[in-house]
């Protein structure tokens, strides 16, 4: 199996952001089952119309030149540094379809 951060403890601290789950009173790693996840999921699917895909910026580099340069891609949340270089073909094949 993978080592995954996504496990079950993660999900379990997603659910009690949400006031999905709620820590019992004896037991700190034990959960009970909080209400409304009827109006959770109500809301959540309220907001499918206004959702849009994550496309991340990628900078395309100089027609016919390899850059040598370290390429930055950030998000919101993380920055990635490489020194890898990248031509238009391998830029191209990046490319979401």
């Amino acid at each position: 199996m993978g080592q995954s951060n996504n496990n079950a403890a993660f999900l379990a601290a997603i659910l009690r952001a949400e006031k999905l789950l709620a820590p019992m009173a004896d037991a700190v790693k034990k959960h009970t089952v909080e209400a409304g996840w009827d109006r959770w999921q109500t809301d959540m699917l309220k907001n499918i119309p206004k959702a849009k895909p994550f496309e991340p910026e990628v900078v395309k580099p100089a027609k016919g030149k390899k850059s040598s340069k370290k390429s930055v891609v950030s998000t919101d949340a993380i920055a990635i540094e490489s020194d890898i270089d990248i031509t238009d073909t391998d830029f191209e094949l990046l490319q979401p379809k």
